[in-house]
């Protein structure tokens, strides 16, 4: 009798556990941590069991729809892309979004636009429409023109499911102009990553006991490659780097948890197959030397560590309460936000949190080609290692110390002004890009100008840098990085200016530091040379020859009109000759060459400004 009921007892036990293993599989898409007594230190990605799980399951079948977005977030998710592309473009704040279309036979070009002092966002050459921001007043006026068919204010089209990171971040920013983080290596450690079908998975490694297999058997790592490289767009989902390497290496068991050393064992690996990147999408309480030792090399090699910072974080957002190894100095720790740009809930805190991505309801992939919504700063992660691989792979030459760098200065920023314990620097930012700029000499000299405002770029996402610049164009972008202002309504003396740079044109004559090609014309459209370049720069920046300035350029005689100012600007290293002793003073200037000017003045506006 005791027999049986010893068996008895036995199977009554096997059953709860049995049913506690599949709550806890079915609902807990995160590890939970080990108690200090456990001889065994393993490595986590959860809260306390009274914290919110990181990765809660919102759905299990693909036909499942994300949470219903409250009308209230809808004109939020509007006004912040409005918002968005206004400071991308400086467009004013009374300008609205419209769409133009024109008459099917008619020859339609930018004047029409550009004449009512309109921007140009896209163009549809086959339908004859152009999406553009118009001063609201001048709007009848537009309508009445005889090449318009129809103007409407543009609208906002949304998907039922959507990842809202990729708007947030600004990904199109550098989608738009080819950067995709193709080239790019990234290592996923986590649970594995399931073969899914919107998915490429460049290969991976099992550093866990019970299989050699890197497929995931859990769903968090999975989720985690998804919202680095989802490609499935039929599904409201793009990945943020869709064409970067990415490599499974499974660290966490079925559960959810995995021990510390398999975990560094991978990092090893990492280093040993020259990845580019590293995402950490978990963590622990207690610092670890060997886990520092690990990461430190991983640096060392020109790895990025990404580390997400914990979700530990009070309600109130108080204390040090970031995980290892998000807490050590080599790694990226990423807090997480939410949909209104507020710090998640959940969201660990403190002085080495170092930049914020979106953490809350992010939609992504999972097992079985299904997906789902998570919470976490796991699922924040890996939107700062999708966007590091885009800089990678737009700036090659960069070592991790530099991009990490341009990763800080890009964000956006939020909370405190500055760095701060909720947000770190802000919130990550994918890197502006044009797609005719790739491997110029002057890329780096055009994104900077063009983050400035100064040059934008010629439309469809081009920067067109072997243009040449007009003296319409060098005006605006003159009045822009000097910031001139109009000094009097006086009439303009020029009768050939109805042009979209009217008002730059009036304004730097204004201030004398560019005249007109005979007293009443200004020439907008007729390029401009090296030498007149030169004479506008120096009157600019008020730079004179002095006794100790030589001339060492052969094409450049003493008493021409533009010695003095040739010879200055390139004694302060903003003009340099053509060769060592010839300038080439009547050459034109094109758009790349100009943008390499304004940077190299850029620190001395900065200055007097």
């Amino acid at each position: 009798m005791k027999r049986i009921r010893a068996i008895f007892l036995l199977l009554l036990i096997m059953i709860v556990l049995t049913s506690c293993f599949r709550e806890n599989q079915d609902n807990n898409f995160e590890a939970q941590q080990l108690e200090e007594e456990s001889p065994l230190e393993e490595i986590e990605e959860d809260m306390e069991e009274n914290e919110p799980d990181e990765y809660e399951r919102k759905g299990d079948t693909v036909q499942e729809e994300v949470e219903d977005v409250e009308e209230e977030g809808e004109n939020l998710a509007e006004e912040t892309l409005d918002e968005i592309v206004k400071a991308e473009y400086n467009i004013p704040d009374e300008y609205r979004r419209y769409i133009i279309v024109f008459e099917a036979d008619s020859r339609w070009d930018k004047a029409v636009i550009e004449q009512y002092n309109g921007v140009i966002i896209n163009e549809a050459e086959t339908v004859k429409m152009v999406s553009a921001y118009l001063p609201e007043h001048l709007i009848n006026r537009i309508r009445e023109h005889p090449k318009v068919l129809s103007i409407e204010p543009d609208q906002l089209v949304v998907i039922e499911e959507v990842n809202w990171g990729y708007d947030r971040v600004r990904t199109y920013r550098a989608h738009n102009g080819g950067l995709t983080g193709k080239g790019v290596k990234i290592a996923v450690i986590d649970s594995g990553i399931f073969p899914h079908f919107s998915l490429s998975i460049a290969g991976g490694a099992s550093f866990v006991n019970y299989t050699t297999s890197y497929v995931d058997d859990n769903g968090h790592g999975t989720h985690v490659a998804g919202i680095i490289g989802a490609n499935a767009l039929s599904h409201g989902l793009l990945g943020i780097a869709p064409e970067a390497s990415i490599y499974a290496l499974k660290t966490l068991h079925q559960n959810g948890s995995g021990f510390l050393s398999d975990t560094i064992a991978a990092i090893d690996w990492s280093i040993a197959n020259k990845m580019d990147i590293i995402n950490l999408s978990l963590g622990m309480e207690r610092d670890s030397f060997a886990l520092k030792n690990a990461v430190d090399k991983a640096y060392e090699n020109n790895i990025l560590v990404v580390a997400s910072a914990g979700n530990f974080g009070t309600r109130e957002g108080s204390g040090d309460t970031t995980a290892y190894p998000a807490k050590y100095p080599s790694t990226i720790a990423v807090a997480a936000t939410d949909q209104n740009n507020n710090r998640a809930p959940f969201s660990s805190t403190g002085p080495t949190v170092e930049i914020s991505a979106p953490g809350s309801n992010i939609y992504s992939t999972t097992l079985n080609h299904q997906f789902t919504t998570a919470n976490g700063t796991s699922a924040a992660a890996p939107y700062v290692s999708g966007v590091l691989a885009l800089i990678k792979e737009g700036f090659p030459h960069l070592n991790a110390r530099a991009i990490r760098n341009k990763l800080q200065r890009e964000v956006m920023d939020l909370g405190t002004i500055g760095r701060d314990s909720w947000f770190g620097y802000g919130l990550v930012q994918a890197p502006k890009y044009f797609r005719d700029i790739r491997g110029h000499w002057a890329l780096h000299d055009i994104l900077r100008v063009n983050n400035f405002g100064w040059m934008r770029g010629t439309g469809n996402d081009n920067f067109s840098p072997e243009q040449n610049l007009t003296r319409a164009q060098g005006a605006v972008v003159l009045v822009r990085a000097l910031g001139l202002r109009r000094l009097s309504n006086n009439p303009s003396p020029f009768v050939d200016i109805n042009h979209w740079a009217k008002n730059e044109m009036e304004i730097i004559h204004q201030h004398n530091l560019m005249r007109g090609t005979t007293t009443t014309t200004f020439s907008p459209e007729t390029p401009m040379t090296r030498e007149q370049m030169a004479v506008i720069l120096a009157r600019a920046l008020e730079l004179n020859r002095t006794s100790e300035m030589n001339n060492p350029f052969r094409d450049v005689r003493e008493g021409h009109w533009a010695t003095n100012d040739i010879i200055a600007t390139t004694h302060h290293r903003i003009f340099g000759g053509l060769t060592p002793n010839t300038f080439g003073g009547s050459n034109i200037i094109n758009r790349a060459q100009m943008a390499a000017l304004m940077s190299r003045i850029s620190n001395q506006l900065e200055l007097t400004s």
